[in-house]
């Protein structure tokens, strides 16, 4: 079976760890070996990456979504009695989706 390549090509990397111990700065990193990250936050620290010029990096921020248990359930009974294809087929009206960089 062949291997499927991504449509992203590079290495990619996932950086967690608590906050203010660097996440976002190592990015620099990159930026300065010649890189163009393209990067995905879930918390509002990439200020520190304020003064980087945009087309040398690319990010989206993402906030995470505050759902009641009621909305929960309802999203797990939703995706129990769906199919594979109406699943992938589904828009969530809530999903953000503009990308400001």
């Amino acid at each position: 079976m062949a291997k499927e390549l991504s449509p992203l090509p590079g290495i990619k990397v996932l950086l967690l760890g608590d906050s203010g111990v660097g996440k976002t700065y190592a990015l620099r990193t990159l930026v300065d070996a010649g890189l163009t990250p393209l990067c995905l936050f879930t918390e509002n620290s990439f200020d520190v990456l304020g003064d980087v010029p945009k087309e040398k990096l690319h990010w989206m921020y993402v906030p995470p979504m505050l759902e009641n248990l009621e909305s929960l359930k309802e999203m797990a009974t939703r995706i129990g009695t769906m199919t594979f294809e109406n699943i992938t087929k589904a828009h969530d009206n809530k999903r953000f989706t503009d990308s400001p960089g």
